[in-house]
């Protein structure tokens, strides 16, 4: 796997920052105006910037296509199944400057598999690589995620992951102090 192109990859950091300054303002708001006192994590993007991994945008594998549009946990939990790839939630930076909640998969090198966007449409990747075991146990249907839990009364963000949850893989997120 290799970066969609060398502009994309010298283009990482300052993507990345845009993606970091997005949650950021999230994580900011949601502090102002929610009732998570004493929660591990106020929202998904406070754990996403404390727990994340980066992961390196690139172009599916020859003869592994794009599962239908809008249904990116259910696309990247059967890939991780069919590929043996770890599957991932977070968010995205897109070509359009929009940042989504959204759902990929990585190798063994933290290279993205996205088997729901075209290539290119990803610009940045940071989010929670879980193990298989772990994404086994919750079942995945196209709008319950792991991490946008509140069909779980918001236990990742109340205590944090269980044992064995996650499959550090890749970069992980650094913020300045």
């Amino acid at each position: 796997m290799h970066p969609t192109s060398l502009t994309d990859d010298l283009a990482a950091p300052s993507r990345r920052g845009e993606l970091v300054s997005w949650l950021q303002g999230q994580v900011d708001v949601n502090r102002a105006l929610s009732g998570t006192a004493g929660w591990m994590f106020s929202c998904v993007e406070d754990l996403v910037l404390n727990c994340g991994f980066w992961g390196v945008p690139a172009s599916l594998p020859g003869g592994h296509g794009c599962g239908p549009g809008g249904q990116c946990y259910a696309n990247a939990s059967r890939y991780s199944e069919v590929y043996g790839a770890t599957y991932v939630e977070g968010y995205s930076l897109t070509h359009s400057g929009l940042v989504y909640a959204h759902a990929w998969c990585v190798d063994d090198q933290g290279a993205v598999h996205d088997p729901t966007w075209s290539d290119g449409a990803g610009l940045a990747y940071l989010g929670i690589l879980f193990s298989a075991d772990y994404a086994r146990s919750v079942e995945i249907q196209p709008h319950r995620t792991l991490l946008h839990d509140a069909h779980l009364d918001w236990r990742i963000l109340r205590h944090g992951f269980p044992p064995a949850a996650i499959n550090p893989v890749g970069e992980p997120v650094t913020l300045p102090r």
